[in-house]
């Protein structure tokens, strides 16, 4: 069996929400849906917009801000010093009524050492009850665990509120 993306893992159960203009996050080699608007840092052939800064990224889009349906983000976030700033950029990415979908490693179930890039370190329950609150314009959807074999993470789905 070759490599899996972690977005492979979780893409079915968020399937349902994948509609419209959809940005991607940190997209790499594995975009969400074949014509995302990939956003990385590297160059890799899915990437329509390469950025210096993806906690700023809502301003480096201009117009773009406030254009899409869906922003997803696959074991992102962890990576920023300054994660709730990063978060509420991306939230302002999404239309009103949109969703923001978020994929990330539950620190309980993930080996840290796999990735010393790591700045942040969350736990499913603690990132909804503590963390989510911090973020305004933006409600809980759903969320669940998504752990077993070679799976040690956690998905959020927020919705936009309107203004």
């Amino acid at each position: 069996m070759g490599f899996i993306s972690e977005t492979q893992k979780i893409r079915s159960k968020i399937a349902k929400y994948l509609n419209g203009k959809v940005a991607d996050i940190g997209c790499g080699h594995d975009p969400v849906i074949p014509d995302a608007f990939g956003i990385d840092c590297r160059p890799f052939p899915h990437v329509k917009h390469i950025t210096r800064n993806l906690n700023k990224i809502s301003e480096e889009l201009g117009e773009l801000a406030g254009a899409f349906d869906v922003v997803y983000s696959s074991h992102c976030l962890e990576h920023f010093h300054d994660d709730i700033g990063a978060l509420s950029d991306w939230v302002r990415m999404a239309k009103d009524g949109g969703y923001i979908i978020l994929y990330l490693p539950d620190d309980r179930f993930y080996r840290n050492d796999l990735n010393p890039d790591h700045v942040q370190r969350y736990e499913h329950e603690s990132f909804v009850e503590s963390f989510l609150p911090k973020i305004s314009g933006a409600t809980l959807v759903e969320s669940g665990p998504d752990v077993g074999d070679d799976r040690y993470s956690f998905y959020v789905v927020l919705k936009k509120s309107s203004n």
